[in-house]
Parts: structure tokens; sequence; C-alpha cells
């Protein structure tokens, strides 16, 4: 956060406490010029710019029709939606302003208003809060955390508990989910300390998590069931473990269907109650005292991965810095880039008033909300979103909105009560490693939530809406032909099992030896022709597609890009030498002579062809030259003429070394 962006939002409250009373429109302008000010200071809540752009119009004409109860509820509405992005002190922190600050609308008291709005600002520019903790906020029925990491909730066949492998059942449709704060006078008291969100499941229902983001920019999460690690079996910690991987590689790793409990297995995630002994918490640690499921999200320390897609760049023709960024990013074709508002925000805000100046901030603010309308209208396109969305996911997509949803004449088994996380049948599934290494990520960059987890009867009670339709029986399953899943990843290599939770009982074992289950379940006999085969990128293929990545950032002069790329490469296959001569040459662009003529000595070194050869000399020719070499330079150069043969980047080098020297 630089101190021009601070200086800017103060200004703006002081500007609020000056206003004569009375002038209400006035007032709302001011305000909302604060809280623009406010997201150009805190880049990392990418939601920001939307809160404010919903809210905008709606503020502006209750203060232009004199309605100072309704303004004050807008305001009261965005701080509310803000709240949701910070983390839990912050977070009761702006709870605490919500009465203040409708009361001086109220009042119509510019002073009253600017009084209410300093805490607000206090804690939203908390140099310990900005830049550290990354948004959580709820898009659809999935959880953002940060503008990279992506997690839903999916609804799942409980698969039989007979000792039996079994592949991926299909996804049946996400979980609603709710925030604490939204129903906090109906949520048990301790829920409000921890926040977060809640969902519905019924008893014996199985559910997965599934993972989404940039393959381009991965992430980690770590993942917790009543705050016991669902990779390791350990308590449950937000740090990152750098001798034992205990989270998960994002994308990567696509989805998790239970606990790390075996070699090439998992088993199944299905709630029960709390306090019955059967969830994974009650036997690790011999208490019933969390439940739900805990998630934290971290990102790649900074200038390791880049911050824009290299193809889209690549689809556009432009630079970054290109004064029609923006326009451009609206006119991308692609179907997956027609949902324009989180695209406008994958650009780092600094970028985006360093192309359009401080100025332009009207101009961006009016293609939000273009971007906004243009999202409206595809939801409301049912077809049309449909289409999009068999676009953007493949067929073989597990859970999607095209799923059906299926409605059964099943009774609603529930127990009153907190629900938490039991070990339920084998499913065939392994934790992949992580070949990036710890020390990739940021440890101080990350964001956090709790999941709560109720029955159907609570949560009729708690929202008032419906409950989702009982879980699908197996039988139905079968006769209904849905497909399952085997997620074809040989080539990845995989964790070892956790022996804390390779003990964990799964519920019939638990029943079985409460003389409750009399004989084994019921196998499923699945049909090898219902099985559908998702073939995950062998790393060759991962390798040719960071290639083309990086050919694409080359031919629009992105350095710093190809730097970034070519590592990702070179951690797949440390002696892939045209990564490392495409590195050279952005090193020599950059002006890092030292790590140019290393990665250029490396090609040498381990190449024979003939093209990397000249490459590399090149390089060395031209670092030699620029470091006051020239005699170097000339031998380099002219080593590389009886390679290559006549050449215009070598002739002009030589040109050059000899003009030096005659000068001399």
């Amino acid at each position: 956060m630089t101190k021009d962006c601070k200086e800017s939002v103060y200004h703006c409250v002081e500007q609020i406490a000056s206003l004569q009373s009375g002038s209400l429109e006035d007032l709302g302008k001011n305000v909302i010029d604060l809280l623009w000010c406010i997201s150009e200071a805190r880049s990392d809540l990418d939601a920001l710019p939307i809160i404010i752009s919903e809210h905008e119009e709606s503020l502006q004409l209750s203060c232009r029709k004199g309605n100072a109860p309704q303004a004050g509820q807008n305001v009261c509405g965005i701080l509310k939606k803000i709240a949701r992005l910070m983390p839990s002190g912050p977070r009761e922190t702006l709870h605490s302003s919500y009465g203040v600050l409708d009361k001086a609308f109220k009042s119509k008291n510019p002073k009253a208003v600017s009084d209410g709005i300093r805490d607000v600002v206090k804690v939203l520019l908390d140099e310990q809060q900005s830049g550290g903790t990354l948004p959580v906020f709820v898009e659809g029925n999935c959880i953002r955390i940060g503008r990279h990491f992506k997690v839903a909730f999916c609804r799942t066949l409980r698969v039989p508990d007979d000792g039996k492998n079994y592949p991926l059942p299909a996804g049946l449709g996400h979980f609603p989910l709710h925030a604490v704060t939204d129903y906090a006078k109906r949520v048990p008291s301790e829920w409000l300390e921890t926040g977060g969100f809640f969902l519905p499941m019924y008893q014996s229902e199985a559910m997965y998590l599934e993972f989404s983001g940039e393959s381009w920019r991965p992430n980690i999460a770590k993942v917790g069931i009543g705050r016991i690690n669902a990779v390791t079996g350990k308590t449950w910690d937000e740090n990152i473990n750098t001798i034992q991987q205990d989270y998960l590689l994002c994308p990567n790793q696509r989805w998790l269907d239970g606990i790390n409990a075996g070699k090439g297995f998992v088993r199944q995630f299905v709630a029960m109650p709390l306090g019955q002994g059967y969830t994974v918490e009650e036997q690790v640690t011999d208490e019933c005292q969390f439940g739900g499921i805990q998630i934290a999200a971290f990102s790649a320390k900074p200038g390791i991965f880049p911050e824009i897609d290299p193809k889209e760049i690549e689809k556009a023709k432009l630079k970054p810095s290109d004064a029609e960024l923006m326009v451009k990013i609206l006119k991308l074709s692609s179907p997956s880039q027609g949902i324009l508002a989180m695209h406008v925000l994958k650009y780092p805000r600094e970028e985006i008033f360093d192309t359009f100046g401080n100025g332009k901030r009207d101009l961006l603010i009016e293609l939000q909300k273009e971007a906004l309308k243009q999202l409206e209208f595809l939801m409301g396109k049912t077809d049309a979103f449909s289409r999009l969305y068999s676009e953007i996911f493949p067929a073989n997509f597990r859970c999607g909105s095209n799923q059906p949803q299926y409605r059964l004449n099943i009774s609603d088994p529930f127990i009153r009560g907190a629900m938490g996380i039991a070990a339920g049948g084998r499913l065939k599934q392994k934790i992949i490693s992580d070949s990036f290494g710890s020390n990739t990520w940021d440890q101080s960059k990350k964001g956090s939530v709790f999941i709560h987890l109720v029955n159907s009867k609570v949560y009729k009670e708690i929202t008032g809406n419906k409950p989702p339709s009982p879980p699908i029986e197996a039988v139905h399953y079968q006769r209904l032909g849905i497909p399952w899943f085997n997620y074809y990843d040989d080539h990845l290599s995989a964790l070892d099992p956790s022996r804390i939770l390779s003990r964990v009982k799964s519920i019939f074992t638990v029943d079985q030896q409460r003389g409750k289950a009399k004989k084994q379940e019921e196998p499923l006999s699945i049909d090898p022709q219902k099985i559908v085969e998702i073939k995950v990128p062998s790393r060759m293929e991962r390798i040719q597609s960071l290639l083309s990545a990086t050919q694409a950032a080359a031919r629009n002069g992105a350095s710093k890009s190809i730097v970034r790329l070519t590592t990702s490469i070179l951690d797949l296959q440390d002696d892939f030498a045209p990564a490392i001569g495409l590195r050279a040459q952005a090193h020599l662009r950059l002006g890092f002579y030292d790590e140019a003529k290393c990665d250029a000595d490396h090609v040498l070194k381990i190449s024979t062809d003939k093209e990397l050869s000249v490459i590399a000399r090149c390089v060395r020719a031209r670092v030699s030259l620029l470091t006051g070499a020239p005699e170097i330079a000339l031998l380099e150069a002219k080593a590389a003429v009886r390679v290559s043969g006549h050449n215009p980047t070598l002739a002009a080098i030589i040109e050059e070394a000899n003009a030096i020297l005659s000068w001399r």
C-alpha cells in the first residue's frame, strides 16, 4: 500500500467532515469516492470493486432523493459484504460500525458520518491486514479465496464400505452455502466466534471437495475435518509444514473425496452427528469439540508465477501495458472469457491505473459496470449459459450445472445437532505431491474459512429454506446409468498414507463393533462402460504447454513472465535446454547479466543443438559487450558465425565490438 493511496483515503474522510450539514447528495458522492480510494489502496481485496459497483447507483439515487435511511442501509450493505472478505478480528470491528453509520446518515450530519467512518478506514488500511490476508467470499455455491483458488462442496453417492476400492462417483450438484453473519440472530453463538459459512447435510450423506484455479498460477490448500488435517491426521493449524507435506496442490488435485487413509485410496467423507463416536475428530482426539470443515489456501511468493495468463496476452495481441488493455479484454472471444467481471479484476489495480492514469478511474468503473451487465444478461439466458458452461468445462466434468438433481421420495434421516465428518467406504484417489516444493508458497499470504455442517431440520430452522432433496441411493444411481470416474494420473507422484488416518474406523466398523451392523454392506457391481477415464497431462505435456506460453510471452516482450514460466519448466525438467535458452535471453533484456551468462553457459554445456548454441553465444557476446569486454564479445560472435554462418544479430555484435576496439 503506497503512501499516496493512504493520503487519498484520509483526504476523502476530511472532505466528508468539511461538508455542510444537510447536503446529502454531496455526502453520498464523497462516500463513494472514499470507497473507491480504499479499493485502490487495498488491491488485494479483489471483490471490492464489484461490491462498490453493485451499490454505487442505488446509494447515489437515495442521496439525490434525500432518503437518508435508505442511504445508510446502502452503506451498511457495502460494509457487510466487505466484512466477509476480512479475518474475524477486523470483521467484528466492521460489524460494530453498522449502527453508528446508520444513525449518522439519518441525521444527515457529515461530521457524524466522518467520525463513524474513521474506524472503518483504520481497519481497512491496517498494514497487518493489507497484503497478508487473501479475501474470502462466496461466488455462487463456491467459496473463492484470493484470485486464483476456489472450492466447492459437492453432493455425491455414498459408496459401500465393503473393502473394495471404487472409482469416483459423479457429482450431484453443490451444497447451498450461507454466511454465518447473515443469520447472526439464529445461529449458535459459538459460530459467530469463528464466522465462516454453513451448509446442510443429511446423516450418512457423502460429499467431496472440488478445487479449481489456474494451471499457470497454482495455489495450495490445507483441509481440516473437525480441526484434524485430512492429509496427515495431525492437529489442524494454518502454517505450511516444510518437512512433511500437509496440503494439496491445486488445481493439480482437482478433488478430495476423503481422508488419506491408504495407499492409492481415500476413505469417503460422510456426515455424522457429533458426540456419537463416529467422526474422525472424535476418534483421533477422543474429544467432540469442533466438527465442520476448515480450509486454508496459500498463494505463491511474488515473482514465481505470472500474474496474467500468457495465453490471454497472446490472444489479445498486446502487452500488459498497452493503453487499450481493458477494452481488448472485453472483446476477447473465448467462451470462458464471457464472464467478464472477474476477468477485469485479474489485472493488478496498480497496473490498470498505470495504464490509464488515475484520472481514468471513471473509465474503469464503466468497464466494470458493463462487465456486470453482460454477466447478468448471460445468466438470464439459460440456454446461452448452459452452452457457455459446456464449453468452459469438458463433457467429463465431474460436477456441473448440467448434472440432474435427483428428487427421490426418501424419508428425512436427521438427528438434531451439529455434524462432523466420518470415514466411509474406499475410493481410488491419491494425494498428489507438491512438485514445486514448500518454499514456493507464501506463509503470510493466506485466506482461511470455517464451514459449519448442520442437518436438514436445523438448516430449515435457521434459514427458513427448504433443505436439498435427500441423497440418492446406490440402487437409483445404478438404475439411472450415472457414470463413474477414474482419474488417470499414474505419472504423478503421490504422498504416503497417514498412519493416524489409516487407523480411523469407518462408520460400518464402528457399528459392527457396537453390534448394530449384522452383515457386510452390499457391494456394487459397476459396468466398465460406465467408467469415464479422465487423463491428467503428463510431465512432458505440461512442459510443452508451459513452453508454448513462454513463446507467447516472448513474442510480446514479457521478459519477467518468461523468467517465471521457464523456471516452472525447469522445476519439471532441470536440463530442458530450450527453456534455459529463453530464460538467458530474458535475463539479458532485464539487465541480469550474471544470470544470463550462467544460463548461456549451461546451454552450451548440455546441448548440441546448433540453434541453441548460437542463441547462447549471442547472449554471452552481448553480456561481454555490456560489461565492457568487447574482445571476448568478438570471440564469442565469431565462434557463433562459424556454427551458423551469416546472422544479422551476430553481424551487429561484431560491428559494435570492432567499433569499440577501434575507438580505444
